[in-house]
């Protein structure tokens, strides 16, 4: 990719924040840069100009001086996101404004190899361009996967994910991407939650927070002083391998993972499984999630922890000793400062939060947004 000039750096910064805070007007996005009103009217008034950007008006009618309302153009284009997991298969489309025009989800047949998962995943994912191609609005110009596992982000594979021993160094970004000539890109699927839950749920207007999610397989995304924590290998969050300390010698300690998960619970989630567990094992899988969360929040000090899936809601059998769990073990300094907040935005929010990184991989800002 050409290196970016200054000026596309300042359309694409502020044209994520108008996608961001819509609607938004133009001194509100002037008080949060550090350029001059006149600059940053003249560089909106060049993204309405490319149609990037409308200038609309709440009821259609102006009074006064009020400011006229800024947001994305919902017809200008359109992402796909898909979210992979060891049971189910997800798919969004949305618009250029971050709405979603349809969802859909299905199981995942069983898998051998690698290819297997591919073929399905190529076989969805072009059902959804096909449904796409006969629907008004603008065109698909890019598709995010959110990758279970173990994920190198930068080469776009799943190392390795341990709930489909088959899917190994796969280069699933590139196939898709060859497959369907469209820019993909993928990011490990917890990451991806985090992001839609920071765009549209919980985590609107946190700034330090932790997404921790409880599917399948366990994992977390991080919000540091309002950056989405990568680390410095790409692994930031990787929650499921933690061991579970026994009693028993090292060799046999397990993972969270292993231990606690919808696959290690045994549970289906979808078909109300989650009510069938004894009363033993829910509480026992409730205060490990609930000692695990304390020790995040205590090592972290975050605003609050976003809990993501069926298992770790207030409804779960599991809820009461988790939070006992939790409320017992957290540093006391913040026991009721560090709240546990229901995730809102539902089984598709890794789908997508992807299509938030597609859209920031096409409007890159250097860094800054």
């Amino acid at each position: 990719m050409s290196a970016l000039s200054k000026k596309q750096r300042k359309h694409n910064r502020l044209l994520r924040l108008i996608r961001r805070q819509a609607p938004v007007s133009r001194m509100e996005l002037a008080r949060q840069l550090p350029w001059s009103t006149s600059s940053v009217c003249g560089l909106v008034q060049e993204l309405i100009d490319r149609g990037l950007v409308l200038e609309q008006l709440e009821g259609g009618e102006r009074r006064g001086r009020e400011p006229v309302p800024l947001r994305p153009n919902p017809v200008f284009a359109r992402y796909m996101g898909f979210d992979l997991e060891a049971m189910h298969m997800r798919l969004v489309c949305v618009d250029f404004a971050g709405n979603v025009c349809w969802k859909q989800q299905r199981g995942m047949d069983a898998v051998e190899m690698g290819r297997d998962v591919v073929k399905q995943s190529l076989a969805f994912i072009d059902e959804g361009l096909a449904a796409a191609a006969t629907e008004d609005g603008g065109p698909v110009v890019g598709i995010g996967v959110a990758a279970p596992g173990i994920c190198d982000v930068r080469h776009g594979a799943i190392l390795h994910y341990d709930m489909l021993p088959a899917v190994r160094n796969l280069p699933l970004r590139d196939l898709i991407g060859q497959h369907t000539g469209l820019p993909c890109v993928l990011d490990n699927n917890i990451r991806a939650y985090t992001l839609a839950e920071w765009l549209l749920g919980a985590g609107q207007h946190l700034s330090n927070f932790i997404c921790f999610g409880v599917r399948s397989g366990i994992g977390a995304g991080i919000v540091l002083d309002g950056r989405l924590v990568q680390g410095s290998h790409g692994f930031a969050g990787e929650a499921g391998h933690s061991p579970v300390f026994g009693i028993s010698s090292v060799d046999k300690w397990r993972t969270l993972e292993a231990t606690v998960s919808e696959k290690a619970l045994g549970v289906n989630t979808t078909d109300g499984g989650i009510q069938r567990l004894s009363d033993s094992r829910a509480k026992r899988a409730g205060e490990f999630l609930g000692g695990y969360l304390a020790g995040l929040a205590t090592l972290v000090d975050p605003q609050a922890i976003i809990l993501a899936g069926a298992l770790v809601q207030s409804e779960s059998p599991l809820w009461g000793p988790l939070q006992a769990a939790f409320r017992q073990h957290v540093l006391p300094d913040i026991v009721d400062k560090v709240p546990l907040l229901p995730s809102r935005v539902g089984p598709f929010a890794a789908a997508i939060g992807i299509t938030q990184s597609c859209f920031e991989s096409a409007y890159p800002s250097a860094g800054q947004d």
